[in-house]
Formats: C-alpha cells, sequence, structure tokens
C-alpha cells in the first residue's frame, strides 16, 4: 500500500507551546543508525505537543488489519545519573494509540518510532502527539507516514511507495533478505520504475556485512534521455539505513518512466532499493502504458562501454561508400555503351558486306 510521507517542516503541522525549535543537521551524525529525514527535526525543550489533521486511514475502536499510521523522530540517549526520560502518548480523535519513553532505546538514534498502530478507519481525523519533557530533556520529531483515503488530495505530497510495489521492475539479479532493502551486485542490473509526479528520490540502505566495500556509481535516465551518474559510497554498517542515493529535477506533472543502472559488480558497494519518496504522485499503480517496451540503460562502467565511432570517421565510411557505389554505376554505363557500340559496328560491317556481295 502507498502512503504519505510528512516531514516536520510541512506547514500542516500545528506546533503548540512556546519552547518548540527548529534544528538542522546538528543531530545527522553517522552513530546514530540513519540520517535525519530533509535535514530538520522539530524540538522542545518543554512539555509540548503537536497536532497534524489529514484523510486518512487511521486508528479506530474495531480491531481492522491493513493500514498504520507512523510517527518517527531521534532519541538522545543518556546514561548520567539523575536524568529522567521524555514519555511521549499520541492520539486520534481523543483515542489513546500509545506510549512511547526515551528508555526503550540504550542508545542515540535517528528515526526513532514515537507512535505506531495497525487497523484503520477510512475517515477525516486529527492526530495529537504529547511530549512530556522533563528538565535537561529535549524531544526530537521527524516525520510521520500515514495511509490517506483515495479521494484525499495528495497536491504538495509526498507518496512512500516501497521497494515491493507492483510497479517496480527489477532487471536481472536482485537478492530479497529479510531484514535487508534489495540489493544487487551484479554489473549491469537495473530498475525501471513508471511513475507519476513532478520529483523522484531513491532510498537504499543496509547491506549485509559479506558485500564488496569499494565506491562505486550508478546512473538514471528519464524517458530515456541522457543519463546521471550518482554515487554509491562505502558507509559504515550501522549507518547505511535511509540513505538518499540520487534525486531527480524538478519536472512538469506527468507521467514518466525510470531507468536506473548499476555500475558496479561484486567487489564494489552493491545497489539496493529500500523505497522511492515521489512529489505529488499517486496511490494507484495503474499507469496508461507497460514497462515492458522501456528499454534498460547500459552501463555508463569503462570496462564495458562500447566504444562510439568518432564522427569523422563515421563520415568518411559514408562517403567512401557513396563513391564506390558511383563508380561501380560508371564502370557498368561504360560497359553496356561499349557492348552497345560494338553491336552497332558488327551490324553495319554486315551490311556493308551484303551492300558489296554478287547480285
Amino acid at each position: 500500500t502507498r502512503s504519505v510521507m510528512v516531514d516536520d517542516s510541512s506547514p500542516d503541522f500545528t506546533y503548540h507551546g512556546s519552547q518548540w525549535f527548529v534544528d538542522q543537521g546538528s543531530l545527522d551524525l553517522p552513530d546514530q543508525g540513519t540520517p535525519v529525514y530533509n535535514n530538520t527535526l522539530h524540538g522542545t525543550t518543554e512539555s509540548a505537543y503537536f497536532s497534524y489533521s489529514f484523510e486518512g486511514y487511521l486508528p479506530a475502536h474495531l480491531n481492522l488489519q491493513g493500514s498504520m499510521i507512523d510517527v518517527r523522530g531521534t532519541n538522545i540517549y543518556r546514561n548520567d545519573t539523575g536524568w529522567s526520560m521524555v514519555t511521549v502518548d499520541c492520539y486520534v480523535d481523543n483515542f489513546h494509540i500509545g506510549s512511547t519513553s526515551s528508555s526503550t532505546s540504550n542508545r542515540s538514534l535517528n528515526n526513532f518510532q514515537w507512535c505506531f498502530q495497525e487497523g484503520m478507519l477510512e475517515t477525516k481525523h486529527i492526530l495529537e502527539v504529547y511530549a512530556a519533557v522533563p528538565k535537561n530533556q529535549t524531544f526530537w520529531f521527524d516525520w510521520l507516514v500515514y495511509v490517506p483515503t483515495a479521494g484525499a488530495s495528495l497536491e504538495s505530497k509526498i507518496v512512500f511507495i516501497s521497494k515491493e510495489d507492483p510497479n517496480v521492475n527489477y532487471v536481472s539479479d536482485w537478492r530479497n533478505i529479510s531484514g535487508y532493502p534489495k540489493f544487487t551486485t551484479q554489473h549491469g542490473a537495473g530498475v525501471i520504475f513508471q511513475f507519476i509526479g513532478t520529483s523522484l528520490s531513491w532510498y537504499g540502505g543496509s547491506i549485509p556485512e559479506n558485500m564488496g566495500n569499494s565506491p562505486t556509481t550508478g546512473s538514471y535516465s528519464i524517458d530515456g534521455h541522457s543519463p546521471t551518474v550518482f554515487n554509491l559510497k562505502n558507509y559504515p554498517q550501522n549507518s547505511q539505513n535511509f540513505q538518499k542515493f540520487f534525486e531527480t529535477p524538478t519536472l512538469p506533472m506527468g507521467q514518466y518512466n525510470l531507468s536506473v543502472v548499476f555500475n558496479g559488480n561484486n567487489q564494489t558497494v552493491p545497489l539496493s532499493l529500500d523505497f522511492f519518496l515521489v512529489q505529488n504522485g499517486t496511490l494507484s499503480t495503474n499507469t496508461s502504458s507497460s514497462t515492458t517496451d522501456i528499454p534498460l540503460l547500459p552501463s555508463t562502467s569503462p570496462s564495458n562501454k562500447q566504444q562510439d565511432t568518432p564522427l569523422p570517421i563515421k563520415i568518411a565510411v559514408i562517403v567512401g561508400s557513396i563513391a564506390g557505389v558511383l563508380l561501380v554505376l560508371a564502370f557498368t554505363l561504360w560497359y553496356v555503351c561499349r557492348l552497345e557500340r560494338n553491336r552497332k559496328q558488327r551490324r553495319k560491317a554486315v551490311e556493308d558486306e551484303d551492300g558489296n556481295g554478287p547480285s
């Protein structure tokens, strides 16, 4: 199921209380598990809450299954004596959906789950997240994900599309190991994906420790245009989740064909895919045409790239071919004319001989 991802910087959030502030980058650290999404966090050093109104599938009293709401932030771990933990309570339409404290983790982590609930009812709702913040502590909020109703407006929304989406077509050998993104180590392997929106970001993540670790590249193309190369780095093992490999330029609203190729091999960092984020995307997986007709770009690796014939050589070959054809035609015409001339000469000789014979 496709869902909507909302960053803490969205104007759709209402932050209640005077102590909220924005952090940009100071907690985006290698040892905190994942990067901060969009490089921003909202924090408060006092007890406060925020709210978010939207139309979607939200927790109900019934034990329904299928969709969810997920609220994430940063947990700062402290082991000094006398400290108290941050406690977070989440409500939907005054219905309590869960409580979490910072003591549930023994290390500082980004992408820490403050609230999560499965079992949904399709309607308009209000989410409220309350943080009880003791002295010398900070509550951090990063992003949330929810599943909107079928008719909800997605204008200016970011659509979360997982690696298992039926529109994602994997070309060649891709591995699927539980707990990891899909990944490939095969040179020239790729992905073909048809999407509707105005931009797309590709996110990969952690890979098994026994994989190659040399930096390499991949390349992507939109609608068969010239490929753009992106880097695949050797991230530390504990900070490989939620890594953005590339983001397309902003495009006019429409349908596009994405083609991605891996330029590395089994000695390099693999290419992995965890999810896409599509600006102004759609919930539907139906597109107007099949991806089976979309070609995969050739790898841009120097060792596997075919050398194009230089343009002057191509022109010389063409000119030479034309000259050869003209020469053959000229010879054929000369030969035909010569045969015709000889035939006329023989006929004239016969006529002269008949005219001079006995009467």
